[in-house]
């Protein structure tokens, strides 16, 4: 497997901002557990609403919305240091 330098446009944690050579935009690294708990979060919502429980299935989605508002204001806040 070919290796490249990438540009770390934030401190590493549960995810990076990385710019890769050649791309104009940054992407978004994130790790294998923390993709997997997205995932599963996900496949709760989902049964809650197969089973009518909107109120928690309502409640499960937002923590899952929030999760990913938390990286994309990583993403936003990365992009503008580096603007």
């Amino acid at each position: 497997m070919p290796q490249i330098e990438v540009d770390l446009l934030t401190d590493q944690g549960n995810n990076a901002v990385i710019r890769l050579p050649g791309r104009t935009y940054p992407g978004i690294v994130v790790q294998g557990d923390t993709l997997s708990i997205l995932l599963d979060n996900l496949q709760e919502v989902k049964a809650l609403i197969i089973t009518a429980q909107s109120k928690d299935a309502i409640e499960a989605l937002n923590d899952v919305i929030e999760d990913l508002l938390d990286i994309q204001i990583r993403y936003d806040k990365a992009c503008e240091v580096r603007s």
